[in-house]
């Protein structure tokens, strides 16, 4: 039996597609995409990660009454990672959450390799939000945008090994994570890369860890605690629309 996973890209941009996942299904697990309708090009900002937040809850109710097992939002920033986990009953997983601590596991330390300069207060906040801000070490950027990622993906990956020597030289980083789910792909060359220069150091692509940690919760029938993530009381809200919830299930 595969467990259907649906994986929520929270930008207006069409820059992935569901073609993109299926190097990642397996027998048990089936890969499904949506992005957002209302909310920004691309997440490079908090400001940018606010704007994506309504649609992407509106996409992950959907996908609970479509009869998903399991949700990732696709994005390093998590974007409305807590609140989709008080709005339903299934896992939803955040890819740099799910990094870090796949990172702490592998290496007892991580750094983070990201697109722009502008995302790195945000990705720090989040290491401190999850209480591994002692776990994160160090941090770098290429300098290239999202929307552009795809542009050269051999200088892509030459630029983060580069920077991964130097976070692992320099910083003493244990364990590297790509710091935007855009890089789907790259882990790979990057850790080639590395070994040839006898850096034997794990490099962690967002998104993978994500889906296969999504399939592990839903493998072990564990989803998130709703003690931890309760559901919101009901009240009118104004300027925004939410799909009808069944009886049996949570509201918005």
């Amino acid at each position: 039996m595969s467990h259907h996973i649906r994986v929520i890209t929270p930008i207006v941009s069409d820059l992935f597609s569901e073609a993109q996942l299926q190097p990642y299904a397996t027998d048990s697990i089936r890969l499904t995409h949506t992005r957002i309708d209302k909310g920004p090009a691309s997440i490079e900002s908090t400001f940018d990660e606010a704007l994506a937040q309504p649609d992407t809850l509106v996409k992950v109710l959907e996908a609970e009454e479509e009869g998903c097992d399991a949700i990732v939002i696709n994005c390093l920033g998590d974007p409305a990672l807590n609140p989709a986990r008080e709005i339903v009953n299934i896992p939803v997983v955040g890819p740099y959450q799910a990094s870090m601590h796949l990172a702490n596991m592998l290496g007892d330390n991580f750094a983070v390799i990201s697109v722009l300069d502008n995302v790195r207060l945000l990705l720090e906040h989040l290491a401190a939000k999850y209480s591994l801000s002692e776990r994160y070490v160090g941090f770098d950027y290429v300098n290239i945008s999202v929307l552009d990622l795809e542009a050269d993906l051999d200088g892509l990956v030459k630029a983060m090994t580069e920077k991964s020597v130097m976070l692992i030289e320099g910083q003493q980083a244990n364990s590297i994570i790509l710091g935007c789910t855009g890089m789907l792909g790259c882990a790979q060359g990057i850790r080639t890369q590395l070994l040839d220069r006898g850096l034997d150091v794990p490099v962690i692509d967002p998104l993978v860890a994500a889906i296969q940690m999504a399939e592990a919760m839903v493998s072990s029938d564990l989803s998130h605690s709703h003690h931890a993530y309760q559901t919101p009381p009901e009240k009118d809200i104004v300027g925004y629309s939410f799909p009808d919830r069944k009886e049996n299930k949570k509201t918005a």
